[in-house]
């Protein structure tokens, strides 16, 4: 009488196999999130970039910056002003005069949480460098400490006595970060 031996898996190799599928999905998971990222972070830097060479041409052809204060600078108006509220300013006059001179993005990737979106916002009375500049780009990556991307970018520093200018250049290549959020203030 032959003896069949039993073949198959032992609960210790069934265990290791399910430790390496876990740890394969969660290398996967890291990095379809660093990639997903980097992607919505390229499409705003683009739109970004398309919008400040907008305002430049408007300024050419006009001589002058639209004087709209404060509002989204996208097709949908969907954008949030500095301090995360949610602008509800129509932006009717600014995309219409900026339409007379190029095209606003159609999309700019939305970000959960309180800041996102294209902000433009006329300041009069803004200089940077010791030279005037009355419009402030403001738009948010994902992510801590990404470079804006974009000539100018600002930080705000305290104005006193001998220096009434708020604005300085940064030396990071972004405005500010917080967590997983990058601020970025181009002074056009």
């Amino acid at each position: 009488m032959r003896i069949k031996k039993q073949t198959g898996f032992t609960i210790v190799e069934l265990l290791i196999v399910i430790v390496v599928i876990g740890i394969l999905a969660a290398i996967t998971i890291v990095a379809y999130n660093g990639v997903q990222q980097r992607a919505n972070n390229t499409a705003r830097i683009s739109a970004a970039s398309q919008v400040i060479k907008l305002i430049e041409s408007y300024k050419v052809v006009n001589n002058a910056y639209p004087a709209t204060i404060s509002a989204c600078l996208t097709v949908d108006n969907i954008c949030t002003s500095w301090n995360g509220t949610v602008s509800t300013t129509d932006n009717t006059a600014l995309v219409n005069a900026l339409g007379a001179v190029g095209r606003l993005p159609d999309d700019v990737p939305r970000q959960s949480g309180s800041l996102y979106g294209l902000m433009y916002n006329y300041r009069s009375n803004m200089t940077y460098n010791g030279n005037e500049r009355h419009v402030l780009l403001m738009y948010w990556l994902e992510g801590g400490a990404q470079d804006c991307n974009a000539q100018n970018i600002v930080v705000q520093v305290p104005a006193y006595a001998d220096n009434p200018d708020p604005w300085a250049p940064s030396t990071t290549g972004y405005t500010s970060t917080s967590g997983d959020r990058t601020t970025c203030y181009a002074a056009l």
